[in-house]
């Protein structure tokens, strides 16, 4: 099964949306984020390190599927 980072994130701000929960042991509420503003927060904390080569990849992949989906949805 190939989870898309896309996939994740949704999942991830649908279960947490509203929830407190504990960033660097302070407990704060979570707020939604897009796959930027996650990744951003991940390199900032440093959380998960080795996942940065592989979303590079995958943020690349990311704006292609956008970029895809944009142009079909302007096609008559």
């Amino acid at each position: 099964m190939n989870i898309h980072d896309l996939d994740v994130v949704d999942l991830l701000n649908e279960y947490l949306d509203g929830r407190t929960v504990e960033i660097g042991g302070e407990e704060v509420e979570f707020k939604p984020r897009g796959v930027a503003g996650l990744r951003k927060m991940i390199k900032e904390e440093g959380i998960v390190p080795w996942r940065e080569g592989i979303w590079s990849r995958e943020f690349a992949e990311d704006a292609r599927h956008l970029e895809r989906e944009m142009l079909r949805e302007t096609r008559p």
